[in-house]
């Protein structure tokens, strides 16, 4: 779940806690919040998938609004009984408080999905968008009024961020009048649609999940061996990792029911125009790595071992920023959900065993962050191959990537910062020159788009 404001938050901490400490309970509220959307068990996914490509005036709203009430309903149970175990267990009161706003996020998170889901489908991405930009802004806004007024809990950080949510999903209820006051079907259709919505949407729902554990996996057994400042080092490098995989994921939302509604024969030819656009631009993202690190450096130097874990969980970047973006929208785009899924948990089984050796046997945290990133490779690896086997494509470049982004991982080991970035510059433009020709490939056809759109307009 990335946040832009993961620059401010950890500066703000100098309350009762350690400043690592009431970071990591943020950023434990953070990691519950980002698995919740388990428990609606596939709805929301089940709603993306079926309505991916109509228009607006296509959607049966009747049936939309119904199911949204019953899965609130269900949820909110769901809740309750979470919370009661929360409340007898024997966790310490910070944990049972990070719980509890989990709770409360859920219900609210799941709701929002749901219509940011509707709206992603038939490709009104602007307004989801704005839904988020709401909530993001208006959680910085608190945060600079607690910032300015001295209010130092991570408490009620949590709670704005709720805040925030609710007002969102505010946003999304009026931007869908037209779903929420359509009438409401009887109960055994509702449980009829919602059963035909899950049972399309709960392979997905599992395949996010497993995406999310593979990285998920990892911190949950730091938490668990090394506690929870281990946990908010760990967490705050992989925030980072996630913040430049944000503005990767925008464009996700959109090319989805965009390629919905193309042709076979189109979907192939974008595919193969947008692997090699990413092959070229994604190693960029390493020169970012060294004026950012000064930066970080000199904002946060209590985190300095994070902002080291952080350059070497950067070719995340690459392996993970190809799957979200073309990977998983494409295999969702065939309805290869189930092979999603095949490919995701065999990942997480991956990142479970290396995570559990480097801890257990190594006791090492560098080994941990090796193993999550051969795991993403080893992933993306996989989804390429289906995928090109499926269009008829020979998988080529690796090699290049390879060789790149392994002399990436020494130059950030061996060199200081200023002869770091020259060396890598110097290797990305010998990358460049090698791919030449898919260079002049990925311009002219984004000539020959912009050319077709001017004509369209």
């Amino acid at each position: 779940m990335p946040k832009t404001y993961i620059f401010i938050l950890p500066k703000t901490y100098i309350s009762k806690l350690p400043l690592t400490t009431s970071f990591g309970y943020w950023q434990l509220f953070i990691f519950y919040t980002s698995y919740i959307p388990f428990f609606h068990f596939g709805l929301n996914d089940g709603v993306y998938l079926l309505n991916g490509g109509k228009s607006y005036d296509e959607l049966n709203k009747s049936s939309l609004k119904s199911q949204l009430f019953l899965g609130t309903i269900i949820e909110g149970i769901i809740s309750l009984v979470i919370c009661f175990f929360a409340t007898i267990s024997v966790m310490g009161p910070d944990r049972k408080f990070v719980i509890y706003q989990t709770l409360i996020n859920f219900l609210l998170f799941c709701s929002s999905n749901y219509l940011g889901y509707v709206f992603q489908a038939v490709n009104q991405t602007k307004i989801f968008s704005i839904s988020i930009i709401i909530n993001k802004f208006l959680f910085i806004i608190q945060l600079l009024v607690m910032i300015i007024c001295n209010y130092q809990d991570y408490k009620g950080m949590i709670m704005g961020y709720n805040v925030a949510q609710f007002i969102s999903l505010l946003f999304c209820v009026i931007k869908s009048k037209e779903i929420i006051l359509s009438p409401l079907l009887n109960l055994k259709i509702t449980l009829k649609e919602m059963y035909s919505t899950i049972s399309v949407g709960a392979k997905l729902m599992l395949a996010n999940i497993a995406s999310m554990l593979i990285l998920g996996v990892a911190r949950l057994l730091i938490d668990k061996e090394w506690g929870i400042e281990q946990f908010s080092k760990i967490s705050f490098s992989i925030t980072l990792i996630n913040f430049f995989l944000m503005f990767i994921n925008q464009f996700s939302m959109v090319l989805f029911p965009a390629l919905r509604r193309t042709t076979t024969k189109s979907q192939k030819r974008y595919y193969f125009l947008f692997d090699t656009l990413l092959t070229i631009i994604l190693p960029s993202l390493f020169l970012l790595y060294f004026p950012l690190k000064m930066l970080l450096d000199f904002w946060l130097p209590e985190y300095e071992i994070s902002i080291y874990y952080f350059g070497f969980l950067l070719p995340l970047c690459i392996s993970n920023g190809k799957m979200q973006l073309l990977n998983n929208t494409y295999l969702k785009v065939l309805r290869l959900e189930s092979d999603l899924l095949k490919i995701n948990v065999f990942t997480v089984i991956l990142s479970l065993i290396f995570s559990m050796v480097s801890i257990f046997y190594f006791n090492s945290m560098s080994t941990i962050l090796a193993g999550l990133v051969i795991a993403t490779w080893i992933r993306n690896f996989i989804s390429e191959v289906r995928l090109k086997k499926y269009f008829g494509f020979k998988l080529v470049g690796y090699v290049q990537e390879v060789l790149l982004i392994s002399m990436y991982i020494v130059v950030i080991g061996e060199f200081s910062n200023q002869i770091g970035f020259f060396i890598y510059f110097i290797g990305y433009c010998i990358y460049l020159i090698f791919n030449k020709n898919q260079i002049g490939f990925v311009l002219s056809n984004l000539k020959m788009m912009k050319e077709r759109v001017d004509d369209e307009s």
